[in-house]
């Protein structure tokens, strides 16, 4: 099976925005933003468990357990825009979208949303709430993305007509992790596997897998 080009592409930045320090930040909201070829490209980190309280302390390992938190803020919540959806994931795309719409603003380009794990709950929400603002959103891919839309939130989502891709790698486990919403889109599966793995979660595996 073939992907699109710049899907290859936003797995491998949603791969360096974990190893990378060149992000935009808002409450523990990391994305790497890339503007090229007349789009800005944004791409969101997943959760970090390395070090993470009280394995090891440290000011790294406090923002870690602040994503493994954010991961577990999973109650319905229903936002300003009038959708049902996991609160963490929410709350996440709503700071980020506040805090950095002037900035992106500036550019008067159009967006095209990424993101891995956590980071593939984030996008689609953030997607909506630039949408709501006005800016011209290209596209969201997603690549391991939790199940974070409760209570139809999905279909008044997909009603926005943004072109949604959500990829899941073989049998990556987040298919199976709780509390069992849906995704913003149904789910493309990439060399489908029984069974679940932890293995086949990592960005790193999607990279291949696509690439």
């Amino acid at each position: 099976m073939s992907y699109p080009a710049h899907h290859i592409e936003g797995a491998r930045l949603c791969a360096a925005v974990y190893d990378t320090k060149d992000v935009w930040s808002v409450r523990e909201t990391d994305a790497l933003v890339v503007v090229r070829d007349h789009v800005i490209d944004i791409a969101f980190r997943g959760t970090e468990f390395s070090n993470a309280w009280p394995m090891k302390w440290s000011w790294e390992g406090l923002s870690n357990t602040r994503d493994v938190i954010r991961d577990l803020r999973f109650i319905p919540h229903l936002d300003k825009m009038g959708y049902w959806c996991h609160k963490g994931f929410s709350i996440s795309a709503e700071s980020f979208a506040s805090h950095f719409a002037l900035r992106l603003l500036r550019y008067r380009l159009p967006l095209r949303f990424y993101g891995h794990s956590l980071g593939g709950g984030i996008a689609p929400h953030a997607a909506r709430w630039f949408h709501n603002m006005g800016f011209d959103v290209l596209e969201v891919v997603t690549y391991g993305e939790p199940a974070s839309c409760y209570f139809g939130s999905e279909k008044k989502y997909q009603s926005l007509n943004i072109p949604t891709t959500s990829y899941l790698h073989a049998n990556d486990w987040i298919q199976k992790a709780p509390p069992w919403g849906s995704t913003a889109v149904e789910r493309t599966r990439i060399n489908p596997e029984p069974g679940i793995s932890r293995k086949a979660h990592d960005i790193g595996e999607y990279v291949r897998a696509m690439g």
